[in-house]
């Protein structure tokens, strides 16, 4: 009889705790895996990544845009910084966010070569590119 019994109790007690769950605590408990499940992304990405040379943090709120406009040649500052940093490194953008720089021929052709989402080429852009190059080198 006692087994009976406290699984009875155990039942209403959890049918008290089920019910008493609101739309609140399933929109908190969503919202914090969402929370740890970017937290762990972001570790994960910085963890797995090289670690490129970043410049200062001039500026919390424009980060290093409010440099390259008030300057009137911004590739003299381009230059600047792949000398002083390297071919690859990182500049701080507005609002905290992140640019990775890449001045090598090599690096970019790498990175254009895996990254398909954004480089996509049609096939009448590129036998325009084609058209044009032949055209540029006959001269």
């Amino acid at each position: 009889m006692a087994p009976f019994f406290s699984l009875t109790t155990i039942h209403d007690n959890l049918l008290v705790v089920t019910c008493s769950i609101t739309l609140l605590d399933i929109a908190a408990v969503i919202a914090a895996i969402w929370a740890l499940c970017s937290a762990l992304r972001a570790a994960w990405r910085t963890f797995k990544t090289t670690k490129l040379h970043r410049l200062p943090r001039t500026d919390l709120i424009f980060g290093a845009a409010k440099q390259i406009f008030k300057s009137p040649d911004a590739g003299a500052i381009y230059e600047a910084w792949v000398k002083e940093y390297g071919v690859a490194y990182e500049v701080l953008t507005t609002l905290g966010g992140k640019k990775i720089v890449l001045t090598d021929l090599r690096a970019l052709a790498h990175y254009y070569a895996k990254e398909t989402w954004t480089y996509v080429q049609t096939a009448s852009a590129r036998s325009f590119i084609q058209h044009h190059i032949c055209t540029i080198a006959s001269f």
